[in-house]
């Protein structure tokens, strides 16, 4: 009972760095949801919030069935970081964000990550009720001062086959 106690206090307490980037994928999803009886204010933090998730220099990768759009962040450009999600995050009264199928892998030096995912958008659509979106997702991860954060993300926007 007690290497089973020892087992998951260390797990919980020094989680594995796949752990880590795991937990700081459910914050994220979680402060980019939205409840529909959110405040303005509350969802405001909640994008600040999001905003810290992110390592400057910031690269972004939207790919579209007629385009491609590249998109280099720089340090100031946090700000355009937040005008894409305040947007998003503002356009449908309840969103649900989750990402599924996760996997990632931490290179040897535990300071640099990759993950792939499917971000799953649950939304409410006026013309047609509840609904949801899947996009295809990878990124990258960089540790700094001990916390995983973002610096390059590419999203598959094609509609599916």
């Amino acid at each position: 009972m007690v290497i089973l106690g020892l087992y998951f206090g260390k797990k919980y307490f020094f989680p594995a760095e796949e752990d880590q980037i795991h937990r700081r994928m459910d914050e994220l999803a979680e402060l980019i949801s939205k409840d529909k009886d959110e405040f303005i204010i509350d969802a405001t933090k909640k994008v600040h919030q999001a905003l810290e998730f992110f390592l400057p220099p910031f690269q972004l990768r939207l790919e579209g069935d007629h385009e491609k759009a590249y998109r280099d962040f720089d340090v100031e450009d946090k700000q355009r970081i937040r005008e894409a999600l305040v947007p998003f995050k503002f356009k449908y009264p309840k969103l649900k964000v989750r990402f599924q199928n996760v996997r990632i892998t931490v290179e040897k030096t535990k300071t640099a990550a990759s993950s792939t995912a499917t971000i799953r958008l649950d939304y409410d659509s006026e013309s047609e009720g509840p609904v949801y979106d899947l996009y295809p997702n990878q990124l990258g991860w960089i540790k700094s001062k001990g916390v995983w954060h973002i610096n390059d993300v590419s999203i598959d926007m094609r509609a599916p086959d």
